[in-house]
């Protein structure tokens, strides 16, 4: 039952039949074979290999449990090429195997619209493929070896599993890696000692590859295109905040409050259409940022900075200045699993400590849930809100101030973003007035930041303008409409996406388009929106 030499075969067919039906590239053999690897990914999408290795081609899907709920963007990012360890299908091609992204998504896209014109013959392909011998993958091997160095147990890794289970056990007490063995179309499963276990899989491999074929087309080629460019922006430590050059420092005007509503419009819109939906549950997939430089592909958690309740509390705000359900409605589906996941935590305070707080933490949660609980009337958003506060071990959630000594800044010494130059630090008051008037003076005269991101990014210095021309400042208060009248269109000019590497849309608030779409509302609206990088109460 082991036999996997059928499995080669048909995925040399498989490979000949798309070779038939894209146009061959007169590039240099590099640019050849990324492209090749493009049609590869597009292959072992369609045929929902379970990793790169073509022994796993027709892999029954299987849902892994959850801890709280059902995800639908857990479940896209599960279903999707990155199953098959995207970067890892270019080997270390110099200098780097980004640079040869845009032609593996050019084969990409060639493969995957071929498998769509021709989705007959292809599943034709499929089907002749029904009783060979093809590799079960129960669970990533990363299980297998957290277990064997006492750091996790082993609990059967989906419904119907608990006689996969004791295989495992088996195994890996005899010193050797679980393997399975299935047929495309069979739900039995096949242990390394040839047992075979009816009925594991609720649908055999055959169908499930045979259902992706069917769901294949543009909505979801462009979201695999999205998951490719992420996961090799991930890669990547550099992101670009330079300046873009909008017009002549001597342009001003005061901001068009309905221009920016139709900016933010059209932010929402750009979340609805990245949003992923599984009955009442909406959920995003993004980019995160890691502590050493680097970023991850992950389902938006339920942080204020990152994740699904930063982004609820965009569209909620903006569904309450316009009157448009459609928003509320979607940022209450958003936030459907947060009461349980908080109620989850105070079951788990050991991990309370690794959550922390802040826009990643719990305090940010706590805000935002506050928040949302206004704008959506809702008593249980409330309570939750209430529960997260107890957790982050306070009632309010206020922000802090931070402190530098007079005179230490220095025009060009630092950069201009909340998250790490003088924008937060000139909000705080931590400026004396001679360094404050000095950061005026030169914003006055710069244009706006190409990425305009709340953290790094250009609303995060209109936030800075935005408090202080609250205060009273009048050359705040000029700078503030003279930038704000010379932003691009976020959406149009591709600038919302700029706090990423390589500029891939995420959501999530502070490097994403939730933050953006805030950012529009609070300049236009500032006696309305309150600040949410100060964690300010509603206005």
């Amino acid at each position: 039952m082991n036999d996997v030499t059928q499995v080669a075969q048909l995925h040399s067919r498989l490979l000949t039949w798309l070779a038939a039906r894209t146009p061959p590239g007169a590039e240099p053999p590099a640019r050849q074979f990324a492209r090749r690897q493009g049609a590869r990914l597009a292959l072992l999408y369609a045929t929902n290999a379970a990793t790169g290795d073509p022994e796993t081609l027709l892999h029954p899907v299987i849902e892994r449990k959850a801890l709280v709920g059902r995800d639908p963007a857990g479940t896209a990012h599960e279903r999707s090429v990155l199953r098959t360890l995207v970067p890892d299908l270019i080997p270390d091609l110099a200098p780097s195997p980004a640079e040869h992204l845009d032609d593996l998504l050019r084969g990409f896209v060639l493969a995957y619209d071929a498998i769509c014109r021709e989705a007959d013959s292809f599943c034709g392909e499929l089907a002749a493929g029904a009783d060979i011998v093809t590799r079960f993958v129960a669970r990533p091997p990363n299980r297998y070896r957290a277990y064997l160095a006492g750091v996790s147990d082993l609990e059967p890794a989906f419904d119907g599993a608990d006689a996969l289970l004791d295989a495992e056990l088996r195994d890996l007490a005899e010193g050797d890696l679980p393997v399975f063995f299935t047929r495309p179309g069979s739900r039995a499963v096949w242990t390394s000692r040839g047992d075979r276990l009816d009925d594991v899989v609720p649908v055999c491999g055959l169908d499930s590859a045979l259902a992706t074929v069917r769901a294949m087309g543009p909505r979801d080629r462009r979201r695999q295109e999205w998951m490719i460019e992420a996961a090799f922006a991930a890669g990547s430590t550099t992101v670009r905040h330079w300046c873009l050059a909008t017009g002549s420092a001597a342009d001003a005007g005061v901001p068009d409050p309905q221009r920016a509503l139709d900016q933010a419009e059209a932010v929402a819109r750009e979340l609805g259409a990245l949003a992923h939906r599984d009955g009442p549950r909406v959920n995003w997939l993004g980019l995160e940022p890691l502590a050493d430089g680097r970023w991850t592909v992950l389902p938006s958690g339920l942080s204020l900075g990152h994740g699904y309740s930063g982004i609820a509390l965009f569209l909620a705000r903006l569904g309450a200045l316009t009157g448009r359900s459609h928003h509320l409605e979607l940022a209450a589906a958003a936030l459907t699993g947060a009461p349980a996941r908080v109620a989850a935590l105070a079951e788990q305070p050991g991990q309370l400590a690794a959550i922390g707080g802040g826009f990643a933490g719990l305090d940010g949660v706590a805000y935002a849930l506050g928040q949302l609980s206004v704008l959506l009337a809702s008593p249980e958003l409330r309570r939750t809100a209430d529960l997260a506060a107890e957790l982050a071990g306070r009632r309010e959630v206020l922000g802090q101030r931070a402190a530098t000594p007079p005179g230490l800044f220095e025009p060009g010494l630092f950069n201009d973003s909340w998250c790490s130059g003088v924008a937060s630090l000139a909000a705080g008051g931590a400026l004396d007035a001679t360094d404050r008037m000095l950061w005026l003076a030169r914003l006055a005269t710069t244009p706006p930041l190409a990425d305009l991101t709340v953290c790094h990014g250009e609303f995060g210095v209109l936030e800075a303008l935005v408090i202080l021309a609250d205060g009273g400042d009048d050359q705040a208060r000029a700078t503030l409409h003279r930038r704000a009248a010379r932003l691009p269109d976020p959406v149009a000019s591709g600038a919302a996406y700029s706090g990423t590497p390589g500029a891939v849309p995420t959501p999530g608030f502070l490097h994403g388009l939730a933050g953006v779409g805030y950012g529009l509302l609070r300049v236009a609206f500032p006696e309305k929106v309150p600040s949410v990088l100060t964690l300010e109460p509603s206005r």
